[in-house]
């Protein structure tokens, strides 16, 4: 159904979620072999996932920020590149408790603190991915405008040109340690984790948009 949705041109956009790789679990394969439980359906390769960062000098994931490699979606063409650098310098640590074959998320990230809102009355400020995913599907609508000022159509489904046409409009976030909420009835993964590192990752996918760059590309 989603993708679907995509081919009829509109651009799926969710958070990532705030559970970092996700509590954990425990196989129902028999095994009863511990895993990391990966937000569903951030998983799911017909949706643009957004994780979030924080401080801007430099800025970095947070570490909440959720992220890991889907149990039912096998990784798409579009992302192998991308991930596999990703995996085959940092996959071992957590070997067997992920699916290595899984489609990676997030795509992306945006802000994700210090957001204000005004709430029964009075103001407050919140965040995490709720914050960041909105930010950017504002910048995709943005973008979608002028193209259809232009005659052009919508981006549509935006994954594919994400990674193989315009991960450049995307600057890098590292420096983070993810951490994971335990709190399903399995073992805590001592010291569970993705980690935020030069190129995609787990945590801030290909990193937060530089605008100007990205509506470049797309009026292109």
């Amino acid at each position: 159904m989603f993708g679907l949705v995509a081919l009829r041109g509109v651009s799926i956009i969710l958070a990532s979620g705030d559970q970092g790789p996700g509590m954990s679990c425990q196989s129902n394969d028999g095994t009863n072999s511990t895993k990391f439980l990966p937000a569903f359906p951030a998983g799911c390769p017909y949706m643009t996932v957004v994780g979030a960062t924080e401080r801007n000098d430099p800025e970095r994931a947070m570490n909440f920020s959720s992220g890991g490699f889907s149990e039912y979606w096998p990784r798409p063409a579009w992302q192998e590149a991308a991930v596999s650098r990703y995996l085959d310098a940092h996959g071992d640590r957590w070997k067997g408790y992920y699916n290595r074959a899984g489609r990676g998320f997030p795509d992306v990230s945006a802000q994700g603190i210090g957001y204000p809102f005004f709430n029964h009355g009075g103001n407050a400020s919140g965040g995490g991915t709720s914050a960041s995913a909105p930010l950017f599907a504002s910048m995709i609508a943005v973008i979608n405008d002028s193209r259809m000022k232009r005659g052009k159509p919508p981006l549509g489904f935006l994954n594919p040109w994400l990674y193989l046409g315009a991960s450049r409009a995307f600057t890098e976030s590292e420096g983070c340690k993810g951490t994971s909420f335990s709190g399903a009835k399995a073992p805590v993964i001592p010291g569970a984790g993705w980690d935020a590192v030069e190129g995609w990752d787990p945590v801030t996918g290909l990193g937060t948009p530089l605008f100007d760059e990205l509506q470049e590309l797309a009026m292109g």
